[in-house]
């Protein structure tokens, strides 16, 4: 609801909106230009909404100016998810699930040990005091890491749609199928695969070359 007011904002402000860069701006003005409002293009998504390319790229401006001003980082400290935390066998104890088959459970856990994590470095300084913090979820990685899971039963359904048992594809297709279905997923929920940068978006042409099998 509050990324849909926000997009419906951005949307009924895109005619006072535009978007160039500040050397451009400059040499129109050196020329002799008066009015430079006109200059540059419509902005789409400024780095105001949350997800967005240009957000992204202002967090990254942020995260290297806090480097020019304290110094490189002393820690690089990557936290991923266990699924032998035993808070993960113990609620599914009495079921037939796998920790892959809860991934909401996962993303929570996660979450609330990432915060620990956090509190522990920041406010209670088990490492030594503070001067900065910048962290960084990395999509791609997750992605890389559990794409064969989400897409376990993406064949049997597509043998099964198709009406052809013999099917085989690609893990490129695969893939591609599985990215389909979260697009899908997302922009029911109002959201895209395209707010995130780093993460792959469904290949026409391979879906193009599934549809000719069939």
């Amino acid at each position: 609801m509050i990324e849909s007011e926000g997009l419906f904002f951005i949307r009924s402000q895109q005619k006072n909106l535009r978007r160039e860069s500040f050397e451009n701006l400059k040499k129109c003005k050196d020329s002799g230009q008066t009015k430079v409002t006109d200059v540059g293009k419509r902005v789409i998504l400024p780095s105001s909404f949350t997800g967005g390319a240009r957000y992204m790229m202002q967090n990254y401006l942020d995260a290297m100016a806090l480097c020019k001003w304290f110094g490189y980082p002393d820690f690089f400290i990557t936290v991923t998810c266990n699924p032998k935390w035993p808070e993960i066998p113990r609620f599914l104890k009495n079921t037939t699930l796998h920790p892959e088959d809860r991934p909401d459970i996962l993303c929570r856990l996660f979450k609330i040990k990432l915060d620990a994590i956090i509190k522990d470095l920041t406010k209670n300084e088990i490492l030594g005091k503070v001067s900065g913090v910048v962290y960084t979820v990395e999509p791609e990685f997750v992605w890389a890491n559990t794409w064969k899971y989400l897409s376990d039963d993406i064949l049997y359904r597509q043998r099964k749609l198709l009406n052809f048992p013999e099917l085989s594809l690609t893990d490129d297709q695969i893939k591609n199928l599985t990215l389909l279905e979260i697009e899908n997923f997302l922009f029911g929920n109002r959201s895209t695969l395209q707010s995130f940068s780093t993460m792959p978006y469904p290949d026409s042409d391979l879906l193009s070359a599934l549809q000719t099998i069939a």
